[in-house]
């Protein structure tokens, strides 16, 4: 996952499909190649074996299937499931109401430097059509690499459509048969063939986030769903890749499977999942630290805690998403990186009055040895991001907050790493929350005083967490009434924002050769 990559040569490996097996047996010389190119050599020769396995049970399978039934009709039954698909997707799209509903999602980071892109996405239904309109999305960065070929794009597109809006489908391309896209080449969602896509994930999240945005709306008016409706699920991949020599010897490189752990969206009913599964593999599992332990020379010294007050606040709450510090030891070269967006923007809004997810930054205290540190005084092994980052109790450590395309950073032993997963956004008004929720949530830590009183406008009991009925409903009252004060006109909305926009003259070398241009 090269996140540094430049040029297309920096990413990596790129090749034409290559028959690796053959009569049963792998190819040695190919096989070879493919382990020098990959990260770690053992997990690719163990992936490739059990894909052998997998295919030769599909095989054993489709062979007794035409042995029984004909190879005519083995190959009919595969049409009509893809036909049947598209038949019933466009169905689906004639029973919503015809209209448009514009989606912009944003991109904070080039996982070099700050910078805002625009995803832009508009979806068109006319009776059993569908549009999906990617023109007016941000320019491709050539030496960059977080542009996405269209063909992933899309396949993000599927994700959404096949999780998401009809999980009851079989699986089948005839699902994007009815659904016609619309973009403009040169754009980071539709690169050309010439700019680096190490870090594609970055646009093909924001497709995946626009399609689900855009589809709970368009059936929330339904008689018949199927699907829930749904906030956001969080998009991102907050993780840890490393890489170095471990405490065996060996050169590897790799990432935790903790980016498997992304909340869920609210539903229209109830809070969201907290850290359930990425939303790319619904039946992926998070990766046990202490297992990894035995392979690798770091620890995860906070692993999988949920971290107060992050939720998409709403009606609903968006799922939860959990703290990681990290920090190596017993290796003589190790290394961190991350490869995410959302440290400065909201990388998933709410649904219908919801708030979004927070954002994110990588913090870091360097010079320091933990181990040494804990060894010394127990007491100090008290952990947590917002502790240590605003107490800071190590004397003499360098404390850093980064945005979250940290570049592969060499770690001396014992320097700690912290990041959090992000939360699903939050469904519906926040003061619709039933008081007795926030009680419960304020309980249990999930959030914060401030967050109970200044955010859901409860009254409680600081001793018992009774809730002060009369007082909430007039605090939340108050608070509808200074929210009318504090609205802006339509009209004034679109002066002030006019004057924001107009153009002006700025220096840039993020696209390569130093030049003057517009903004």
């Amino acid at each position: 996952m090269p996140s540094g990559s430049e040029t297309p040569f920096d990413d990596g490996l790129r090749g034409s499909p290559m028959k690796i097996v053959e009569r049963g047996k792998l190819r040695r010389d190919l096989l070879t190649f493919l382990q020098h190119s990959t990260r770690d050599p053992k997990l690719m020769l163990a992936d490739i074996k059990v894909k052998m396995g997998a295919v030769r049970r599909v095989m054993d399978i489709v062979d007794r299937m035409i042995d029984e039934y004909g190879i005519d009709a083995f190959v009919g039954a595969i049409r009509m499931t893809v036909e049947d698909v598209e038949n019933e997707v466009r169905r689906r799209i004639a029973a919503m109401p015809d209209g448009m509903v514009t989606v912009e999602q944003f991109v904070d980071s080039t996982l070099k430097e700050n910078i805002l892109i625009k995803f832009a996405c508009k979806i068109t239904v006319k009776g059993d059509h569908m549009t999906v309109d990617l023109r007016g999305s941000g320019k491709e960065i050539i030496n960059r690499a977080i542009n996405s070929p269209l063909a992933s794009t899309k396949a993000f597109f599927a994700q959404a459509i096949l999780n998401h809006w009809w999980p009851d489908l079989p699986r089948s391309t005839g699902a994007l048969s009815p659904i016609e896209i619309i973009s403009d080449e040169g754009t980071w969602g539709d690169c050309s063939y010439d700019a680096p896509n190490g870090q594609n994930l970055q646009a093909s999240f924001r497709a995946f986030s626009a399609l689900q945005i855009a589809y709970a709306k368009l059936q929330f008016s339904m008689h018949t769903k199927y699907a829930n409706v749904l906030a956001p699920w969080f998009n991102q991949i907050n993780d840890f890749l490393w890489g170095g020599e471990t405490q065996h010897g060996e050169q590897v490189g790799n990432l935790c499977a903790d980016l498997n752990g992304m909340g869920g969206g609210a539903k229209a009913f109830r809070d969201g999942e907290d850290a359930v599964a990425p939303l790319f593999c619904a039946m992926a599992d998070i990766g046990e630290q202490e297992v990894m332990e035995e392979e690798v020379p770091f620890l995860q010294l906070v692993s999988k805690r949920v971290v107060r007050d992050n939720q998409g606040f709403g009606k609903y709450r968006g799922g939860m998403g959990y703290e990681m510090i990290v920090a190596a030891r017993n290796t003589p070269e190790w290394g961190f990186m991350t490869v995410t967006s959302g440290a400065k923007f909201s990388s998933v809004p709410g649904l219908f009055g919801g708030y979004g997810c927070a954002t994110y930054p990588l913090a870091m205290v360097k010079g320091i040895n933990i181990f040494d540190i804990i060894k010394k005084n127990p007491e100090e092994f008290d952990l947590s991001m917002e502790r240590v980052m605003n107490e800071r109790p190590f004397k003499g450590g360098v404390y850093t907050t980064y945005h979250m395309g940290l570049q592969f950073d060499r770690s001396q032993e014992g320097e700690l790493y912290m990041i959090a997963q992000g939360c699903g956004g939050g469904y519906g008004d926040v003061l619709e929350r039933d008081p007795e929720l926030v009680m419960e949530d304020l309980q249990i830590g999930r959030i914060s005083e401030h967050v109970a009183s200044e955010i859901y406008k409860v009254v409680w009991d600081k001793e018992t967490f009774v809730v002060d009925v009369e007082a909430t409903a007039k605090l939340r009252a108050n608070e509808r009434k200074a929210r009318l004060k504090r609205a802006c006109p339509t009209m004034s909305l679109s002066k002030s924002m006019s004057r924001m926009s107009r153009p002006k003259t700025f220096t840039t070398t993020a696209l390569g050769a130093r030049k003057t241009q517009k903004s």
